[in-house]
């Protein structure tokens, strides 16, 4: 057992995200509703529960419940950062929100 390529791909891609979502909520951007936080409190729970039920019966060591956690968890942080991609795609910021230095600049 190993961490694969995809896992690589989609954690280097929810890294990006993360950080392009913490620059758009600093500028003024749409922050995450109360609902999206229950939505993913929910989806959490739906992957979680199937996880460890399948796990414990199938009497998996602590290395195969850890790797089964850690894979669970990228894909929770992949799907998250897809929601605020189209959160910022559907909410643009306005040219001025985006660039709040040009304020500064005399004309």
């Amino acid at each position: 057992m190993g961490a694969t390529p995809t896992d690589a791909l989609l954690l280097t891609l929810a890294i990006w995200g993360a950080i392009v979502d913490s620059r758009y909520r600093r500028r003024g951007g749409t922050k995450p509703s109360k609902r999206d936080s229950i939505l993913f409190l929910v989806a959490t729970a739906i992957l979680a529960v199937p996880l460890f039920i399948a796990l414990g019966l199938l009497g998996a060591n602590a290395l195969a419940f850890g790797f089964g956690l850690f894979e669970a968890a990228i894909l929770l942080f992949a799907l998250w950062e897809l929601g605020r991609w189209r959160v910022r795609r559907q909410h643009p910021l306005s040219p001025v929100a985006s660039y709040p230095e040009q304020d500064n600049v005399k004309s």
